[in-house]
């Protein structure tokens, strides 16, 4: 398990290795502080799991890019 932080998110990926090979990513996404003075957003988490059929290294570097972005669009919308 990976964690990272993120403009005030808190995100952490599970990776599981399939015995076909692949690689299954589950993320969350949590809030973790106020910033500048916003309030937190109501919502305990958010998430989603996909299916990689690259390196373990690439498919986290992937689903990080991808929170990244999520993450980007929810604070750019307050």
């Amino acid at each position: 398990m990976e964690t990272h932080e993120y403009r005030g998110y808190e995100i952490t990926i599970d990776v599981e290795r399939l015995a076909s090979g692949r690689f299954l990513t589950e993320l969350h996404i949590v809030p973790k502080a106020r910033m500048d003075g916003i309030p937190i957003p109501q919502m305990p988490w958010l998430g989603c799991r996909r299916l990689h059929s690259t390196s373990r290294e690439l498919a986290i570097v992937r689903t990080l890019v991808m929170s990244k972005c999520t993450i980007d669009e929810i604070v750019d919308r307050r």
